[in-house]
């Protein structure tokens, strides 16, 4: 495997910066061009999965340094703890026994989907989305509506309000305080495609009124 860290930027001076808090990390799309430029390099080798791992960032001591191993097999949470997690974009491949033939090498791209948002949510409610089949299929649609080539993909939980959106690569666990956190689809590309005409593409309503036809009262 490769691993690919975004470059992370620590708070300086104060309580922040004792804590080991962050305070700027890179953004996914330069993550996965990192990634990209590795596979552009590399020879013999077959891409075989794409995945985002998240890994706890460990800061052992006040004056010590962040430690982010993406390698490490366990970690321990602390109840009422904050926890940094920082998320790593890790290329699985493969190296042939016999040589591969000369092919272009996988251009790794990205495409994220997120559900819609049905309901704004109010003081004691909280906002309500799309299920994660209606997001499915939004993303089924598009794979067929641009040809696309699906290399890989997985869901991925971001938490609602961090000013990256789904371009996040940190989250904070603040132990006991509620946090809302949303389910995206991620699905791994080789290439790049145009964005299809929103009418070849099914509408939030259309898939609201699917959701309600498929529904059977017992």
């Amino acid at each position: 495997t490769a691993d690919f860290l975004p470059e992370l930027q620590m708070s300086k001076g104060g309580l922040s910066a004792m804590m080991g808090l962050v305070k700027y990390v890179e953004p996914l799309h330069n993550v996965i061009g990192k990634a990209n430029a590795w596979i552009q390099a590399q020879q013999g080798i077959r891409i075989v999965n794409t995945q985002t791992v998240d890994v706890k960032m460990q800061k052992n001591a006040f004056s010590g340094p962040v430690v982010i191993d993406s390698q490490r097999s366990f970690f321990v949470e602390y109840g009422k703890g904050t926890t940094c997690y920082v998320r790593t974009v890790r290329v699985v491949f493969v190296k042939p026994r016999t040589p591969l033939p000369p092919s272009p090498p996988l251009m790794l791209t990205y495409r994220n989907f997120v559900p819609h948002q049905l309901s704004s949510g109010g003081m004691l409610s909280v906002p309500q989305f799309e299920d994660q089949n209606q997001t499915m299929a939004r993303m089924i649609a598009w794979l067929n509506a641009t040809g696309a080539i699906a290399v890989g993909a997985e869901t991925i939980e971001i938490k609602i309000g961090e000013s990256e959106g789904d371009q996040s690569m940190f989250y904070y666990n603040r132990g006991n305080f509620n946090e809302l956190y949303l389910s995206i689809l991620r699905v791994y590309l080789h290439g790049v495609y145009q964005e299809p005409p929103p009418e070849s593409l099914p509408s939030p309503a259309m898939m609201a009124s699917k959701s309600k036809s498929d529904c059977i009262v017992m």
